[in-house]
């Protein structure tokens, strides 16, 4: 597994370059996205937690989480709405603008890649994303 710091601070680079085209802003909302997801995921991981005996132990990665709690579940989402549920239940602040980012990406990257509003989607993303940032990056 590669940093997720590196990782989300890449994205966040390719992010910025691309909010001078505004025919980009599908490309912007979803680079702020996954910018936004990776610094999430180096924010909660490793994550400990404990057994059912109450002993304690490390999960390292998303994929670990995943994998261990949702995988199984008759009721499980996929892996973006579990992170989501993930954030929500350990109660962090970023929560509804990681939300928003992960709505946004998926209407741009499914539904509708352009935005009647284009600078105002670009000056959106990259907001969330700073909160989230500065919340994550504060270990």
């Amino acid at each position: 597994m590669g940093d997720r710091l590196s990782h989300a601070q890449h994205n966040e680079k390719v992010c910025n370059t691309l909010c001078a085209d505004e025919d980009s802003v599908d490309w912007v909302i979803t680079t702020a996205f996954y910018s936004a997801l990776h610094f999430v995921e180096y924010k909660l991981f490793p994550m400990s937690e404990k057994d059912a005996a109450g002993n304690k132990f490390k999960i390292k990665t998303f994929d670990e989480y995943y994998n261990l709690y949702c995988n199984n579940k008759a009721n499980s989402g996929n892996k973006h709405a579990e992170r989501l549920n993930l954030i929500q239940k350990k109660q962090l602040s970023i929560a509804p603008h990681y939300k928003w980012l992960k709505d946004t990406c998926w209407t741009a990257r499914y539904y509708e890649y352009k935005f009647n509003i284009a600078r105002n989607y670009i000056e959106e993303a990259k907001r969330r994303l700073e909160i989230i940032k500065k919340c994550c990056e504060a270990k």
